[in-house]
């Protein structure tokens, strides 16, 4: 995991941190990029942060890099890394600070009320405070912990305690990790959540001896840009996987097979997932012709200089044909604003719609929505994109 190499929006310097080098001892230094967000300093940056720590499989490909071709596992580095490294001092700190014991913490732990899917990844118990520097279990029990965990802590902190702020802070953007559907909107809010909790964790930095950040930490600076790129985090998740990879480990040594079937199954399913994504020098476009071109169009006063008028379309895979019917806006539970579709227009990758515009009433008889053919509001053209 952890293969890209990506470059920050935010900032006309390209970032070339992937991991560290096996030289360089991270964990004993200050991260260059800890109080420096937007890598102005870049010869600081090369001098600690120069590359791969060993040479990985998928680099002996020809013609294809890894490191700008797959996307980063922003899930992954979210449950083992944001999560596994900062949640650890939190918790030591709560329990430090007298809001409960290690024993009510492990019994907190053990008798929430899990869903029967959170079940199967339940959080471990913290045996030891002493050697407790990273959260024991996998990922997606990492991630179980804290979905719960500001719940559970609430009767036991005050509301003003720095420690909760931060806790809910790394809880949001584990949830919005998780969405299914990013618009803009969002992903601008993933971004301000990210901003917020790494200026909070480096306020309290010293309070909550907070470990210096790691690779994961740096991935997940980007995780609002990855997103833009590379669509929602759940596609380019592993963890499936990796639930599957010890299974795969124990078959493959107790064969005496000595292929490393975990390493082959990983590089072809990045390639096809790579391949399934590509947008490169051929040009690709999620606009598909159905119906014939009409070559004496309608409504001249909306047609541009390269303009095709077509009678359908399948764009985004739905759909679209002259005569169908398109949901414009909803009055209430019982009206809807509808357009029949009169033309589709396509100018590159921009396709619109001319629609006229007509009310829809709910029949209480038979509960299906029913066009208004006296009530016609208007002639109208919209953007595709512009539909719900």
């Amino acid at each position: 995991d952890d293969t890209s190499r990506n470059d920050s929006s935010d900032s006309d310097e390209e970032c070339d941190f992937v991991v560290c080098e096996e030289s360089s001892d991270s964990s004993d230094e200050e991260d260059s990029y800890e109080n420096n967000d937007t890598h102005d300093d870049e010869s600081d940056l090369t001098k600690v942060l120069k590359g791969w720590k060993s040479k990985p499989i998928p680099l002996g490909l020809k013609c294809f890099d890894p490191r700008v071709g797959f996307p980063s596992d922003i899930l992954h580095d979210h449950h083992e890394g944001l999560i596994s490294y900062d949640l650890p001092p939190i918790i030591k700190y709560i329990i430090a600070m007298g809001y409960l014991s290690l024993l009510t913490f492990n019994n907190l732990i053990a008798n929430f009320d899990y869903s029967e899917s959170e079940k199967q990844s339940k959080p471990q118990k913290i045996k030891n405070l002493k050697y407790f520097k990273r959260l024991p279990g996998k990922g997606l029990s990492n991630a179980t912990l804290l979905r719960i965990l500001p719940h559970a802590l609430q009767r036991f902190l005050p509301t003003n305690e720095p420690a909760l702020r931060l806790l809910s802070l790394m809880h949001d953007i584990l949830e919005y990790s998780l969405s299914e559907k990013f618009d803009c909107e969002l992903i601008e809010g993933y971004r301000n959540t990210l901003d917020d909790y790494f200026a909070k964790r480096r306020e309290l930095k010293d309070v909550l001896k907070m470990p210096n950040l790691k690779p994961k930490h740096h991935y997940t600076m980007h995780g609002g840009d990855l997103i833009r790129w590379f669509g929602i985090p759940s596609l380019s998740s592993t963890a499936r996987f990796e639930a599957k990879h010890r299974q795969t480990t124990m078959m493959q040594k107790s064969s005496n097979n000595f292929q490393n079937i975990c390493s082959s199954l990983t590089r072809c399913d990045l390639l096809r997932f790579a391949s399934d994504n590509y947008e490169g020098i051929f040009q690709t476009s999620s606009i598909e012709v159905l119906g014939k071109k009409i070559m004496q169009p309608e409504f001249l006063q909306y047609l541009k200089t390269d303009t095709i008028c077509v009678t359908d379309i399948l764009f985004q895979n739905v759909k679209y044909t002259k005569g169908g019917v398109v949901v414009l806006d909803s009055k209430d539970k019982n009206s809807l604003v509808v357009g029949m579709i009169q033309s589709i227009l396509i100018d590159g990758d921009e396709v619109r719609l001319i629609v006229s515009r007509s009310e829809a009433k709910r029949s209480q008889a038979y509960r299906y929505f029913s066009v208004c053919e006296d009530v016609s509001l208007a002639i109208t053209c919209l953007k595709i994109d512009e539909l719900n």
